[in-house]
């Protein structure tokens, strides 16, 4: 946005000037200052870095900052973001949330900017990853309890319960996300597994089975998992299609693009088209297309074990960020043991960094796989490590070269 400044002194004399001032939620292109393209990239052997301390991956030369000492903090085995579909920043990124086991409390709350910690927050979530940050409001987290929805204001610490549901209700097996504008949420009750939506406080319900359906970005229409493959349901639990992706019992994401179309992303092993495979592969809820970011499409090879995917940049849609376990040798790599950005739409896609973990073959197992979490300008990435089959997994953040503080 340009305007132009006029001053008038007191003997008459004008001057002016013109001045260009940004748009506020401006599109950011995540690849800049990254390293493109396929070639493989060496894989060099790194010191844990102390917490706070920044560090530069030698290999790919992003700058890393760990989070979290576990161990020397709260004699703890695992701090981690909780999952690549649950967003680890508030709304304007001043707080981060962290999930802790073996300390003195689970969630830990710490200054997005800074990283450094705050306090312990009191939640009791369904499951452990069943919580969200508000889309709007920076201070207010959601969770269910029981039969509960709640608000819980960060800065207080009181919480409101907003809706009731008629028995125990969860946000399923593997949560993803509400709307990118808290309208729409889609749920289960425990015990009769009935599914559930909620659309501006108003229930829609079917009979059903396995996972809750999910609340796409747009807050149009619910992606529900059934097996190995997905429906797609209108608000009022009606179906729309069939996704023709069949990869939806694996790792993925619901998300939105710069023109407000719903997506998934996903990592595909021989589950897409006539068979086909990718690391980065994407449907669009409504029409159906189908595109190949980094697959079979482009001549890439098979997609490495161990892979997650986040698309959870709503100040910047489109984007996406992924990583994979995959090889764990010090070896050149490409894709393996690597976080990678890329963009639905333009099919741009930047490697990052080394995130260094061998997940689950490590000595952690589980709470070492790569869940990578964007924030929400997609500025920042958020991962845990073992940092090399380390005895405890830690929280690093890795600030892309468009970060701005």
């Amino acid at each position: 946005m340009s305007f132009t400044v006029q001053v008038t002194d007191s003997h008459g004399a004008a001057a002016s000037a013109s001045l260009s001032i940004p748009q506020a939620g401006a599109p950011i292109d995540l690849t800049q200052g990254l390293v493109t393209g396929k070639a493989k990239v060496s894989y060099t052997a790194a010191a844990r870095p102390a917490k706070g301390v920044p560090f530069t991956d030698p290999d790919f030369h992003t700058r890393i900052i760990r989070v979290t000492d576990v161990q020397a903090d709260w004699n703890g085995n695992t701090a981690v973001p909780v999952y690549p579909t649950v967003p680890t920043w508030n709304c304007d990124e001043s707080y981060m949330l962290l999930y802790i086991r073996g300390g003195p409390g689970q969630y830990a709350l710490f200054n997005g900017k800074t990283y450094a910690f705050l306090k312990w927050v009191s939640i009791t979530p369904a499951d452990i990853e069943q919580f969200n940050w508000d889309p709007v409001n920076p201070d207010v987290l959601w969770y269910i309890s029981g039969k509960s929805l709640t608000q819980y204001h960060i800065s207080s610490g009181t919480k409101t319960v907003t809706h009731t549901f008629s028995s125990n209700a969860d946000w399923g097996d593997d949560p993803i996300y509400f709307s990118w504008d808290g309208s729409l949420y889609g749920l289960r009750e425990q015990s009769s597994k009935t599914i559930l939506s909620l659309k501006n406080g108003v229930e829609h319900s079917i009979a059903g089975s396995g996972s809750s359906p999910e609340a796409c970005a747009s807050g149009n229409y619910l992606f529900w998992a059934k097996s190995s493959q997905a429906t797609i349901l209108n608000l009022d639990m009606t179906t729309l299609r069939t996704m023709t992706m069949k990869n939806a019992i694996e790792h993925g994401d619901l998300g939105m693009d710069s023109q407000g179309q719903d997506y998934w992303v996903g990592v595909s092993f021989n589950e897409g088209p006539s068979g086909s495979s990718g690391l980065i592969m994407v449907e669009w809820v409504k029409s159906g297309v189908i595109k190949t970011i980094i697959g079979d499409a482009n001549a890439d090879p098979y997609p490495p074990n161990g892979a997650l995917i986040s698309s959870k940049a709503l100040k910047n849609p489109g984007w996406v960020c992924a990583a994979a376990t995959g090889n764990t040798a010090l070896v050149p790599t490409y894709q393996d043991q690597e976080i990678i950005v890329a963009n639905v739409e333009t099919g741009k896609f930047a490697r990052v960094c080394h995130h260094r973990s061998r997940g689950e073959n490590g000595p952690i197992g589980y709470w070492a796989q790569p869940n990578v979490t964007l924030s929400p300008t997609g500025t920042r990435i958020v991962f845990p490590s073992d940092w090399g089959s380390g005895s405890v997994v830690d929280t690093y953040v890795v600030e892309l070269p468009s970060y701005s503080g």
